[in-house]
């Protein structure tokens, strides 16, 4: 879209939500690039220019609008909607593949040379996938300097960075400010109680500090040029910087992201170290020598790295076994001795686990029945539960684990994450907004599917129904095949059986959750004779299994949806309705279609619509690309727990 000047700058001055994310709108004269929906008088035409992503219009020189934060602009919601290279590769960079495996990861995950992928991201971005991830790691230690009470150098290291200098370099650069300022600029951490949050609208939303009389981040009043404590020469320097030599330096807050800062958590303290040597094991001097990024970009890799094998040289000294935040650590995901001390970690190191707090953004309007309702009424105990008004549920994540609450409002989605490895932030972010359907654009989806007169009543009735999806694709293929030709209290049973044997333990001093759901390699061993379900149905989930260990049926973020289907339906026991649930809750792919589920056959006859499988799938075509979503439609016309939000 960004290459329709006309409609950009349409929507610009309209100052329209909707298309927050999807483009976004630099200004040359100020050297600021913002989100179309930015409060401010709109410049003049001739001024704006658009970019696709804010990695892009940050390697063009431009930084962060302090106002309309244009870093946590939901995310374009193209990258959910296709299945080629590009959005499987931007997932996988949401997840954090590139931080953890380097670019040469990324495209071997996506069966493309270097070169060829570099060239595919940049051609519709505007930056390549190193520059993509700096910016999401920027975003990451802008998170952590406004929640917590961290040090900044441990910031730094949990956001990613090879080194201090490189993680100050970067925040001046993106943000006009340094990282003092910007804790600053959104008041002591240790005692503010509010922050600006970026509301679904883009509007800023104040909210009073407890420290005196300032206000928190972002003054409505504010302008963009005024930075709390940084003088106009510094910002202008760091500008001029940027111009000069910074082409996709240190990329800031990520465009796609979504996540906004709530309130400071007193876990965030003083001493949580983290593991400098294994800050993506990619490594970004790996990176700069076999990625081909473009100029630009492999000169911005020496000031704005990320860490791993190549940042080892920067970070000599600090080869530390694993950040492992106070406690043990899970068995299986890293070391710890008894005590919780991390082997190989300086005394003094040890820290306490992190506890953030965000605010997710989402394109209104959002119904949370069905969302909130699905996801509850299939809980697995011990590992998902409804607590307080808000979903909970373990984590299993690169570096460890964690435990996600989600509360939904009217709006933002509340979201408080308690994390065994504060580098986890960003994937256990991105995983909780993929699994809400978050950057979904409900407005174009629901324009569509009330054009059949058949569903236009249900979508007028609860506009901006999601898809609810799953944190942990594996997970979710698993319980699928539980739940074949079974109630959901049923597959609910089997679930939490099969965690009760085989899940790993955890603690949650806040609520009732025990496990993590275990993973392919810890059903590698089940015996199928402890497994209270017909022997097809064993020979089914072992036939899943075994898939999955091999590593060759890919489910993750970045996987080819066609591939993963033709996987599936050549395993024993998987008929469509479990292939396509797969691939509607896992694969997230948007036109999936169950026409044999029970609960859209009995939908499609109470709205007079065709009921055998070829007739209703040939009428939903006029449905297509959204087929998902009229699925949830279908759904509510029905009286079941999933349509209800809990109380």
């Amino acid at each position: 879209m960004y290459e329709d000047t006309e409609r950009c700058v349409r929507a610009v001055q309209s100052k329209d939500a909707r298309f927050d994310g999807w483009f976004y709108t630099a200004v040359v004269t100020t050297g600021i690039y913002c989100r179309p929906s930015c409060p401010v008088v709109p410049p003049k035409v001739e001024n704006m220019r658009f970019y696709p992503s804010a990695a892009a219009a940050q390697a063009a020189g431009f930084r962060a609008c302090k106002r309309c934060r244009p870093d946590v602009s939901p995310g374009s919601p193209q990258w959910n909607e296709r299945a080629d290279v590009v959005a499987r590769a931007v997932r996988l960079i949401s997840d954090g593949v590139v931080d953890r495996e380097g670019v040469a990861g990324l495209a071997a995950r996506l069966g493309y040379s270097v070169r060829q992928l570099e060239r595919q991201v940049y051609a519709e971005l505007g930056a390549g996938p190193l520059a993509l991830a700096r910016a999401q790691r920027a975003s990451t230690a802008r998170l952590l300097v406004e929640t917590t009470a961290m040090p900044m150098g441990d910031i730094a290291y949990a956001a990613g960075f090879s080194s201090i200098r490189t993680f100050n370099d970067t925040v001046r650069s993106v943000f006009g400010l340094t990282p003092s300022e910007l804790r600053s600029r959104a008041g002591s951490p240790a005692s503010a109680r509010g922050r600006v949050a970026s509301a679904p609208g883009g509007t800023a939303v104040e909210r009073r500090s407890d420290g005196g009389g300032a206000s928190s981040t972002g003054r409505r009043g504010a302008g963009d040029g005024t930075a709390t404590g940084s003088s106009g020469s510094e910002v202008a320097a760091a500008a001029s910087r940027s111009r000069r030599g910074a082409r996709g330096n240190a990329a800031g807050a990520s465009g796609w992201s979504g996540e906004e800062a709530d309130r400071p958590s007193p876990g965030g303290r003083a001493g949580a170290r983290v593991n400098a040597a294994s800050l993506g094991s990619g490594g970004e001097a790996a990176d700069r020598a076999s990625s081909g990024e473009r100029p630009g970009e492999r000169g911005a890799a020496a000031s704005a790295g990320s860490g791993g094998n190549g940042a080892a040289k920067s970070v000599a000294g600090r080869r530390w076994s694993r950040f492992v935040a106070g406690a043990a650590a899970v068995p299986g995901e890293g070391g710890a001795s008894p005590r919780g001390r991390v082997d190989g970690v300086p005394e003094g190191v040890q820290g306490a686990p992190g506890v953030v707090e965000v605010r997710l953004a989402f394109r209104a309007p959002l119904c949370p029945d069905n969302l909130f309702g699905h996801l509850v009424a299939t809980a697995v105990p011990g590992v998902e539960e409804w607590r307080d008004g808000a979903y909970r549920r373990t984590l299993r994540l690169p570096h460890g684990h964690g435990v996600v609450s989600l509360r939904p409002t009217p709006e933002h989605v509340a979201c408080r994450l308690n994390l065994s490895d504060l580098r986890d932030l960003a994937a256990a972010i991105a995983r909780c907004r993929r699994l809400l359907d978050l950057d979904t654009d409900p407005v174009a989806v629901d324009a569509q599917l009330a054009e059949d007169p058949a569903l236009a009543p249900l979508v007028a009735k609860s506009p901006g129904r999601r898809v609810p999806r799953t944190t942990e694709p594996e997970e979710f293929a698993v319980r699928a095949v539980l739940g074949q030709q079974v109630s959901t209290a049923a597959a609910r049973t089997h679930a939490a059986r099969l965690v009760a044997a085989h899940g790993t333990p955890i603690d949650d001093p806040e609520g009732g959750l025990e496990y993590l759901f275990p993973s392919p390699e810890d059903l590698a061993e089940l015996d199928p004779a402890t497994l209270a379900m017909p022997q097809s149905r064993r020979t089914t989930l072992l036939a899943l299994v075994d898939l999955l260990t091999s590593g060759t049926l890919d489910l993750s973020p970045g996987g080819d949806w066609s591939r993963a289907r033709d996987q599936l339906s050549a395993l024993p026991g998987f008929g469509p309705w479990t292939v396509e649930t797969i691939a509607m809750r896992a694969l997230g792919d948007p036109d999936a279609f169950i026409p044999t589920d029970l609960g859209v056959k009995l939908a499609a006859a109470a709205l007079d619509l065709p009921t055998s499988p070829a007739a209703l799938t040939k009428h939903a075509t006029r449905w297509q690309p959204w087929r998902a979503y009229a699925v949830q439609y279908l759904w509510a016309t029905g009286d079941h727990a999933i349509n209800r939000l809990p109380t």
